[in-house]
């Protein structure tokens, strides 16, 4: 329920027929004029659920709006009709008893409206009135009143719920980190207001867009059955173990059926930079593929300590070129990552792919590159389903090409196996954003697999589309 109202006292109407508008007045304060609004929450609800009333008064002169006073009263044919709380963004002066407020406004000025939050709960069933006047310097300028019934009908239900999914990679102190958030609406009934927060632990900052670079996300509605997915990204700036991450969805317009599932938490571990035991270096010149019109140059990536390391990436600083085979970014640098332990004194070559549009040779020194361990992990990404394959080519370089269709912008993983059952399967890194309705992925070894498909006996793939 919504009242939009302007209004004017008796002694500026009075001017304004006389035409006297800058010349009649008792005083600066009769040149004013307050723009009023009222706006409750609802009009039924159920016994002791909470209808909120928002009283805003906007000054729409000059001069500041001084000796404004608001009432509000509530009148029912029940007594447990107290207010429960209120607020006021200006300040001033407040008087409650029972079933009434009193609030004696300080000067309100052009910039910053009045806006008052008022709050009323009841246990009983029955019709609520609030009479809501305002007056300035004693002069009756605007009144309303608001019915609202409390029933004891039973409230529809929803079932919200949030999930947390990812990071897929291990974790490494500066790493800009995505995870996605999605919050679910089980039904059986729509939902509004739906808000999700995010509690990040000490050390990790956000680094979304503006968007939604904040603790609270306002989702909205959603239908039954109906979600929606946030990917956020953070940074973490220290190292640490069981970092928590929390996400917890909320509503106050419908009743929540099972508030289990309202919080989900993920615990992850930041580890530090170790760079003292791989090392990496070219081994190769940069060079043009015109196969998928991209530089390449191959690096070797060598274990020089004295154990094994479970996985291993290698970061590349100083580019003003894209590195196209990157799986993430740490302090602004992308990386790329190799997926299986390296034994020590063990080495294995990774082909680096650059978007260069000039497709000539960029300078990348061995300075260029921080090799470091991390711990061990396999991306296996979520699909929805698989695709079938349409053409499968192995390149003269030994190199396999598969070929499937594609929605452009969708994202999807390529799984491979050294068996038709997929009894051991592994995920090629990074995913793929599809950029026309047909695309070609070449497997040509590390980093985006594990070994190069000429070393294997055979190699099996599978598409997956990424929710």
């Amino acid at each position: 329920m919504r009242y939009h109202i302007m209004a004017f006292s008796r002694l500026k109407f009075f001017c304004l027929l006389l035409g006297l508008w800058y010349g009649c007045s008792t005083g600066a304060q009769a040149q004013l004029t307050p723009g009023i609004g009222v706006t409750s929450s609802a009009s039924v609800l159920a016994t002791n659920e909470v209808l909120t009333y928002t009283i805003t008064i906007t000054n729409l002169a000059i001069q500041p709006l001084i000796g404004t006073s608001v009432t509000n009263t509530f009148f029912s044919s029940f007594t447990n009709d107290i207010p429960i709380g209120y607020t006021n963004n200006l300040g001033g002066t407040e008087v409650s008893s029972h079933s009434n407020l009193v609030v004696n406004l300080p000067p309100i000025t052009t910039t910053i409206p009045a806006i008052i939050l008022v709050a009323v709960q009841s246990t009983n069933a029955g019709f609520l009135t609030n009479f809501i006047t305002v007056g300035i310097n004693s002069t009756l300028v605007f009144q309303t009143n608001i019915v609202a019934q409390f029933t004891n009908a039973v409230p529809p239900l929803a079932d919200l719920a949030v999930s947390i999914n990812g990071p897929g990679v291990p974790i490494l102190v500066n790493d800009f980190v995505s995870y996605d958030v999605t919050v679910s609406n089980l039904g059986p009934n729509a939902a509004s207001g739906i808000f999700l927060t995010n509690t990040l632990p000490t050390g990790v900052v956000f680094r979304n867009p503006s968007s939604i670079n904040q603790s609270v996300i306002n989702v909205g509605s959603l239908t039954n059955q109906g979600f929606r997915r946030f990917r956020l990204m953070v940074n973490p700036t220290t190292a640490g173990t069981n970092l928590e991450f929390r996400a917890s969805v909320f509503t106050s317009s419908i009743a929540d059926s099972n508030q289990v599932n309202n919080v989900a938490i993920t615990n992850l571990t930041v580890e530090a930079l170790v760079t003292n035991q791989l090392i990496a270096t070219n081994i190769s010149e940069m060079v043009f593929n015109p196969q998928i019109s991209l530089m390449e140059q191959s690096i070797r990536l060598v274990n020089t300590g004295p154990s094994a390391v479970d996985s291993a990436r290698v970061i590349v600083t100083g580019l003003t070129n894209w590195l196209r085979n990157a799986v993430g970014t740490n302090n602004g640098n992308p990386f790329v990552a190799y997926t299986s332990p390296l034994n020590a004194g063990q080495s294995v070559d990774l082909v680096l792919q650059y978007f260069v549009p000039t497709r000539l040779p960029i300078p990348v020194n061995n300075t260029n590159y921080i090799a470091v361990p991390t711990s061990r992990f396999d991306v296996i990404a979520p699909g929805d389903f698989t695709l079938m394959i349409t053409n499968q080519t192995r390149l003269p370089n030994g190199a396999f090409l598969i070929e499937f269709p594609a929605k452009p912008g969708t994202t999807y993983t390529i799984l491979y196996s050294p068996d038709m059952t997929f009894s051991n399967t592994f995920s090629a890194i990074p995913s793929i954003v599809a950029q026309a309705d047909k695309v070609q992925w070449i497997d040509d070894g590390p980093p985006k697999t594990i070994s190069h498909p000429a070393t294997n006996t055979s190699r099996f793939y599978r598409v997956l589309q990424n929710p």
